[in-house]
């Protein structure tokens, strides 16, 4: 999948500048997000599980993260999107973020350096084509391919809408209240620890999306998601996501609702996955202000002897899920 989508991607890089010149409309999108903290007695990285928090000493720092795209529209089924954004700065390390290796970005620290330093580089965040047409179905449809940000549902077993992935989605709306879809994209690459195999290799997810419009305001959905993993030594190789989830307003109180069952093999030694995750979110909107409250729980594996692994395995980004002091800071 990655060969594909990196020529892909390479075309895209082309196609742009080409479209240029026959498009109908062409946007620029971006924005400049500035962060100052301060903060005073807060340690960083202590957890329950390793020890209590400790005094320390205040900080002040800044942050300042630049993203720029360009949106194009070629003819009314044809559109595209590339966007830029500075890269960032690992926060315990000082490092150049450049993935896992460098550390989770939790904190969106990006920074320039110092004394007359500029910022290390700038990535892709996204870079896709979308056509959209009824010639091919009769209905409705449409031809997604590229980089982009995606979540299933309530992002709840899945969310990578920070930076993306690289994913090939085709859509169809057979009414006003249908949708229907099927994707696979590149849940993560990793260095394979077969030595029989290729040095690196993806797990891919493939996963099939309905939703229904009940009204103007209610919504419900179902989703499947198969992961395929290739490597047998990881305890990811046919992991499968069953997803129910609700969204809308009733009584003035607006509400979100998520319920997952995970199944399948985990490794070739028969190891089975069990895992489950709830989320419920109720909210009232009471000008200015938008009250929330939210609740969320996975399982976890509390039989370590037998056959099956009760974790709720998720494939979030770094970003805050439920609760936003204890993910976010």
């Amino acid at each position: 999948m990655k060969r594909f989508l990196g020529l892909t991607l390479a075309v895209i890089f082309v196609l742009s500048f080409a479209a240029l010149a026959s498009a109908q409309d062409v946007k620029l999108t971006g924005e400049i997000k500035i962060w100052n903290w301060y903060r005073d007695n807060m340690s960083v990285g202590n957890t329950l599980s390793t020890n209590a928090p400790t005094a320390t000493a205040s900080q002040a720092f800044s942050m300042t993260r630049v993203r720029l795209g360009v949106d194009i529209k070629i003819s009314d089924n044809v559109k595209g999107m590339v966007e830029l954004e500075s890269s960032g700065i690992n926060e315990v390390t000082g490092a150049a973020h450049t993935g896992a290796a460098a550390g989770a970005d939790t904190a969106d620290f990006y920074g320039w350096g110092s004394l007359n330093a500029k910022q290390a580089s700038v990535n892709f965040r996204q870079a896709w084509i979308l056509y959209t047409g009824s010639g091919l179905l009769g209905v409705p449809a449409g031809l997604k391919i590229g980089h982009m940000p995606l979540m299933l549902g309530h992002g709840k077993f899945f969310n990578n809408t920070r930076y993306g992935d690289d994913a090939i989605v085709v859509f169809a709306d057979p009414n006003k209240q249908l949708h229907l879809g099927v994707l696979t994209f590149k849940a993560f690459e990793y260095t394979m620890a077969d030595p029989n195999a290729a040095s690196t290799s993806d797990v891919d997810v493939y996963a099939v999306v309905v939703t229904y419009k009940l009204d103007d305001k209610n919504s419900i959905g179902v989703n499947y998601s198969r992961v395929n993993d290739p490597d047998s030594t990881v305890n990811l190789r046919r992991l499968q996501n069953l997803m129910l989830h609700a969204t809308g307003e009733v009584g003035g109180f607006g509400y979100k609702a998520e319920a997952d069952y995970q199944s399948g093999a985990l490794n070739e030694a028969g190891l089975k996955a069990g895992g489950s995750g709830a989320f419920l979110e109720v909210s009232k909107k009471l000008d200015p202000v938008n009250k929330r409250m939210s609740y969320a729980r996975g399982s976890g594996d509390n039989n370590a002897a037998d056959n099956k692994n009760k974790s709720f395995i998720v494939f979030l980004g770094p970003d805050m899920n439920v609760a936003w002091i204890y993910e976010y800071q």
